[in-house]
C-alpha cells in the first residue's frame, strides 16, 4: 500500500496528543527537559564559533568546548535523553494507565535511546562533509523509530529503522517537508520569543540581563519546542502505522 502523509490530520493529531497530556507533559519537560538545559546553558554556556574560518576550526573548537565541560554536559544530556524518552513513550503508548508506568519503560529504553542519538550525531556531522539535503531525506525517513522503539510491540533498534524506512516509503521528503516547517516556525518563534523577553527584562532590571535568567527563557523555549518536534514525529507514525494497519 502506498503511504500518504496529510499535513493537517498529522498536525491536528499532534495538537490532541498535546492537549491530552497537558499536565503530564509540563511536568515532565520542567524535570527532564527545561531543568538539564538551564543548568548546561548556565554552567557551560555554547562556545563562539564567531572566530571559526573553517569547518576543522569549528571541530576544534567544539572538541575543546566539550573536553572541558563533559562534567556537565554528560550528565545533564543523559536526563535530557531520558526526558525525550519518557515523553516519546507517554504520547506512543495508548495502553498505559498511569503517567507513572511509562516511568519503567523510558528507563529500559534510555540505552538504546543513547546509541540511536550517538549514531545520529555522526551521521549528522559526515552529512555536513558530503550532500546536506540527502542527509535530512534519511533523517526524515527514520523520524519514526523513537516511536517505534517506545510502542508495545518491541521491534528493537534494528526492527524499528527498517520498520521506520518501510513506514515514510514514498513520502520521505513530505516528512521532510512537515518537519521543517515545524523547525522553521519554531525557530522563528524562539527568536521572537527571546528578544520579546529580553527587552522586558531590560526595561525591569534597567538594561542588566542576569545570565541565569536569560537561560531560563531559553531553556523554557527549547524544551517547549522539543515537546512539540516529540509530539509531531510521534503524530507521523500514528497517521503511517494506522495505513498500513489498514492495509
Amino acid at each position: 500500500m502506498k503511504h500518504t502523509l496529510d499535513f493537517n490530520i498529522v498536525w491536528r493529531d499532534a495538537i490532541a496528543l498535546l492537549q491530552a497530556h497537558r499536565e503530564a507533559l509540563i511536568a515532565i519537560a520542567g524535570l527532564l527537559l527545561f531543568l538539564p538545559s538551564w543548568i548546561t546553558l548556565v554552567f557551560a554556556p555554547s562556545p563562539d564559533f564567531s572566530n571559526a574560518k573553517t569547518m576543522n576550526a569549528m571541530l576544534a573548537i567544539q572538541q575543546s568546548y566539550v573536553s572541558e565541560n563533559w562534567m556537565v554536559l554528560l550528565p545533564m544530556g543523559l536526563v535530557s535523553l531520558f526526558g525525550t524518552a519518557f515523553v516519546t513513550v507517554l504520547l506512543t503508548r495508548t495502553d498505559l494507565e498511569r503517567v507513572g508506568d511509562a516511568f519503567p519503560v523510558a528507563l529500559r529504553l534510555l540505552p538504546i535511546f543513547v546509541v540511536l542519538q550517538f549514531a545520529t550525531g555522526i551521521f549528522v556531522a559526515a552529512s555536513l562533509f558530503v550532500l546536506v539535503i540527502p542527509g535530512l531525506y534519511v533523517l526524515a525517513r527514520l523520524l519514526p523509530t523513537m516511536a517505534l522503539l517506545s510502542s508495545r510491540h518491541k521491534p528493537g533498534l534494528i526492527g524499528s529503522i527498517g520498520q521506520s524506512w518501510q513506514l515514510t516509503k514514498g513520502v520521505g521528503f513530505k516528512v521532510l517537508g512537515f518537519v521543517m516547517i515545524i523547525v522553521i516556525v519554531g525557530f522563528i518563534m524562539i527568536v521572537v520569543g527571546q528578544i520579546i523577553a529580553g527587552l522586558i527584562l531590560k526595561m525591569v532590571t534597567g538594561g542588566t540581563i542576569l545570565t541565569f535568567v536569560e537561560a531560563a527563557i531559553s531553556a523554557v523555549l527549547g524544551a517547549a519546542f522539543n515537546v512539540v518536534v516529540l509530539a509531531a514525529s510521534v503524530a507521523v507514525y500514528r497517521h503511517l502505522h494506522v495505513q498500513t494497519f489498514k492495509s
